[in-house]
């Protein structure tokens, strides 16, 4: 051996490997190599766990209302708009069903192909419906309010994306009626004026909702359904306008409007004891189902209230107001005499009666039975400035009435720091100053209840859809005007100008009127121009206890421009009608207080109905009373005093006939003629000129009748007749 050193055995390679292996341990490097891992391994899981309970907790809720959105889409479902009827249910404004034509856009694949399809179909411009079907949104309306014919149409495409909704469209039934009360509506179906627009939020309810499901490629999911979010439909509201009162109304504007062919004629009847307004009417007027067939121009026009919005010098009208200022402060009595010379001068301008005649020695009551202009202008000046501006704020006219009608005007008065004695001279009589009518209604409101000040109002309850009240409105007066017995004297000179002044083309037989005529000259660019006038006359009915107000003006009458024969016959035929359809009974005491003057001029009236105009005349004849007819029809179907009044010879009975508005009659019903003590023949032919047919039983004359006198039946209907032979005469004296 070399060196002393030891030979080192030899191992094979495999061997040496082999050791290796079985018996090399991890060294404390490696031990942090794996325990690194471990720690980042256990850290990832705790992060993803972490994360995944931030998503899953957290914000589970948040990220399942996103899905829900991206998967859902809502179809509104527009609530059904709360109707509009008058005071005794009768609708005025009600909702019909409309189809609506929408699409989403994220299922429509093919938008120019589907715009090919539905174009024609809904009769617009392709390139318009395109576009709509490329819009981004969820949901996009293509064409609202469609005819069934349209919808059925669209239903027959089956087009994807392409869907009907229903909406509700507002309809008027009865067309003009009372439109300038009731407004309109937009393509939303809300209120845009009249009521539909002060009433707009109880009358509109809130909308719900078709929910549809779809999946990733927009297909929609039929095993999900649709949810429904019924909508809530808008409250009832009811008016206190009343349908007949108002048809009367606008029946007998509409004639003084073909008559006289003014630029307008407005008409307001009203109760005074608490400014609940019964009717309410103008000429021209508009249709509110075709209010968008109008321009602006046009709609502006004919859409606005101008009882409401826009004021007018109400001329001798207004007299009453003076006159109740005057006498509440010790001013006059009727008895206070005055000298009336026809015309008196004021700083240099002369003031002159609407005739130009002078009364020389008279009262205040005489004054102001014959409108005396230049009575009026000293009561002005005695009153003074301050105490009559006073009580141009105490009767309301310095601020709004609060009638629950939009646009609503405001007086214009002179400014009392610059009013003048010829401005004080001028106001006593209507000049000068310009009011809304309804405020002039209002006015004479407080003089006719017993001083009280009133609000106007057209609304009367809220209902719900099942006719539960929710809301009855609560109009109290607001304040005490004038005394009671202030008013009192004021009315009894109102009663004195229907009796025998400027008002007596408004008396009616058997009823007490007091009102007043009013002739204004209107005002433009600041100077009264010649020719142009507004014929006005206001009244009351009963005098004594009003139950009605009734104002009427017709601006700029042509041929008559005054207010006493163009306005009170209006007046007149309209008190006639609503006193007969209120049953509102006549004064025991006759016509404005004329007590019958004996038995001897006495008669009873006889029966007109169901005769021809020639007949009705001579029996009316016969019977002591005049008979006027109102209506353009060949046969009397209603008549005022009703047969069997007792009234004063040479009284007038007004023989209706045309079919009372709102009646059954108006619908084509025929009234069964009274017939009994009349011969066969003559039955025969009464029942005949009406279009009844008969049968008889019997021989004689007509001694019973099925269905009775009076009552409404359909033309053509069969009248059964017994008859019988009367019993002949015997002796009479000794043979």
């Amino acid at each position: 051996m070399r060196g002393g050193r030891e030979p080192r055995a030899r191992t094979a390679p495999g061997e040496r490997k082999r050791k290796r292996v079985r018996g090399e341990t991890v060294g404390p490097e490696g031990r942090r190599r794996l325990a690194a891992v471990l720690f980042g391994t256990l850290a990832a899981l705790l992060l993803l766990a972490a994360r995944v309970g931030y998503i899953q907790l957290w914000r589970g809720p948040e990220l399942a209302k996103q899905a829900q959105e991206i998967r859902t889409h809502d179809l509104p479902v527009a609530p059904k708009r709360g109707e509009i009827v008058d005071a005794h249910g009768n609708p005025l404004a009600v909702d019909v069903t409309a189809q609506t034509v929408v699409a989403n856009p994220a299922e429509i694949r093919d938008p120019a192909g589907e715009a090919r399809k539905l174009a024609p179909v809904l009769g617009m411009p392709e390139a318009v419906v395109r576009q709509l079907l490329s819009t981004r949104t969820e949901y996009q309306y293509v064409k609202r309010k469609v005819d069934e014919k349209t919808a059925q149409a669209v239903r027959d495409l089956r087009l994807p994306g392409i869907y009907l909704t229903q909406e509700s469209q507002r309809f008027y039934p009865d067309g003009t009626l009372a439109a300038n009360v009731l407004g309109f509506t937009g393509i939303d179906d809300q209120g845009l004026d009249g009521v539909e627009a002060v009433y707009n939020k109880e009358l509109q309810g809130k909308p719900g909702a078709i929910q549809l499901q779809f999946d990733a490629r927009s297909q929609p999911l039929p095993q999900a359904g649709a949810r429904y979010k019924p909508p809530v439909d808008g409250l009832t509201l009811e008016l206190t306008i009343d349908r007949t009162i108002q048809t009367i109304v606008e029946q007998e504007i509409e004639r003084v409007f073909q008559r006289f062919h003014p630029l307008g004629a407005w008409a307001l009847v009203m109760d005074p004891n608490d400014g609940a307004i019964l009717a309410m009417a103008q000429r021209p007027t508009f249709d509110p189902n075709h209010w968008q067939a109008l321009s602006n121009d046009e709609l502006q026009k004919l859409s606005r209230d101008l009882l409401i919005d826009n004021t007018y010098p109400p001329g001798s009208v207004f007299k009453p107001v003076t006159a109740a200022i005057a006498i509440q402060n010790g001013k006059v009595t009727p008895e206070t005499p005055f000298y009336d010379p026809g015309s008196v001068r004021i700083l240099g301008q002369t003031i002159s009666n609407w005739n130009g005649a002078g009364r020389g020695a008279t009262n205040f009551g005489e004054g102001f039975q014959d409108s005396a202009n230049v009575v009026f202008a000293k009561t002005g000046l005695m009153i003074g400035k301050s105490i009559f501006y006073q009580y141009l704020q105490k009767f309301g006219f310095t601020a709004p009435t609060g009638v629950d009608l939009p646009g609503e005007a405001l007086s214009i008065l002179p400014p009392e720091s610059r009013a003048s004695d010829l401005d004080l001279a001028l106001m006593s009589f209507g000049q000068t100053l310009t009011v809304t009518p309804i405020a002039m209604a209002r006015a004479i409101a407080a003089i006719a209840n017993g001083g009280h000040l009133v609000t106007p109002h057209v609304a009367k309850a809220l209902l719900s859809p099942s006719g539960r009240v929710v809301k009855s409105f609560d109009w109290k007066p607001s304040r005490q005007v004038i005394s009671a017995g202030t008013a009192a004297t004021v009315r009894s000179l109102m009663e004195r100008v229907v009796q025998a002044g400027t008002g007596v083309e408004a008396q009616i037989p058997g009823y007490r009127i007091g009102g007043k005529t009013g002739t204004s000259q209107k005002v433009v660019g600041g100077r009264v121009v010649p020719g142009k006038n507004i014929a006005s006359f206001i009244g009351l009915v009963p005098v004594d206890r009003p139950r009605l107000l009734i104002y009427v003006m017709v601006d700029e009458p042509q041929g008559v421009p005054y207010g006493g024969q163009v306005a009170a016959p209006v007046f007149h035929d309209i008190a006639v009608q609503v006193l007969n359809y209120l049953q509102i009974p006549p004064d025991a005491s006759g016509q404005n207080g004329s007590a019958p003057g004996g038995a001897e001029q006495e008669t009873v009236v006889p029966n007109l109905v169901n005769l021809d105009r020639k007949t009705a005349e001579g029996i009316a004849q016969e019977g002591g009373v005049n008979v006027r007819f109102l209506g353009s029809g060949p046969l009397v179907l209603r008549q005022l005093p009703a047969k069997g009044a007792v009234v004063v010879r040479g009284s007038t009975v007004y023989a209706y006939t045309d079919p009372a508005p709102g009646s059954p009659g108006a619908a084509g019903k025929v009234t069964v003629p009274d017939l009994q003590g009349r011969l066969l023949s003559d039955a025969a032919d009464l029942l005949a000129s009406v279009g009844l047919r008969m049968e008889a039983q019997g021989d004689g004359v007509v001694t019973g009748q099925t269905p009775a006198a009076g009552s409404l039946v359909d033309p053509g209907s069969l009248v059964k007749l017994r008859l019988t032979q009367p019993p002949e005469e015997g002796p009479t004296g000794p043979p």
